[in-house]
């Protein structure tokens, strides 16, 4: 399955660096592999190690970015961001990943801004909508949330969510293992995205039973 795929991407991605070993893409092509397996450290190094050669590169600051996020090093995430955004101004992605820092770290209205901003640049992307909506969801303004949702499925029309669902599963997953945190706000936070993810799956089983009706 997909697992023996990404075992056999590794491989070759190991190789693929003996080949090319200043190639700062193809630490990145690890890096990736790495992150998918979520060997989130290995793959920390393989990014930085692609800046060594590639110190502009875009995927790399964004990829470091999303991976010091995943490991709660928010000060260093938001650097990668600002940097990325700097190279690679118009990708949404980045906006997306800012806004979702602003929210773990209880920043409601810099999160939507961010969001916002990413929807400009890619109106029919789903997750940046998404995300505002956990963001209203754990602002007890659910009624607001469900709008987006509700907005947002006539913009993308008839979609299949099963990638969407395996992005918030994962991290849910991720949010859960993570336990307690030490900061007040970013524990509070934590449980605020936890219950946000566990409405929009909810809300995307929903979907998909729909779908399955038709």
């Amino acid at each position: 399955g997909r697992l023996c795929h990404f075992k056999a991407a590794e491989v070759a991605s190991k190789r693929l660096i003996i080949l090319n070993p200043k190639n700062g893409l193809a630490y990145c092509n690890r890096g990736s592999t790495l992150e998918w397996l979520q060997r989130n450290e290995e793959s920390e190094m393989m990014y930085r190690e692609s800046l060594k050669y590639d110190p502009n590169g875009v995927f790399a600051h964004q990829s470091l970015a999303k991976i010091l996020t995943k490991l709660g090093r928010y000060t260093e995430a938001f650097n990668f961001c600002d940097r990325a955004i700097e190279l690679g101004p118009y990708d949404d992605f980045i906006y997306n990943l800012k806004g979702y820092l602003y929210f773990l770290i209880g920043e409601h209205e810099k999160a939507i801004i961010n969001y916002d901003h990413a929807i400009r640049l890619n109106p029919g992307g789903c997750l940046p909508y998404i995300d505002k909506a956990i963001v209203y969801h754990s602002l007890e303004r659910k009624e607001e949330s469900l709008n987006i949702l509700e907005g947002f499925k006539t913009i993308v029309g008839d979609k299949d969510y099963q990638e969407e669902k395996e992005i918030y599963k994962d991290e849910l997953q991720r949010l859960e293992k993570q336990g307690c945190l030490e900061n007040e706000i970013e524990e509070n936070q934590r449980k605020a995205c936890i219950e946000g993810i566990k409405f929009i799956l909810n809300f995307i089983d929903s979907e998909l039973q729909k779908k399955d009706l038709k």
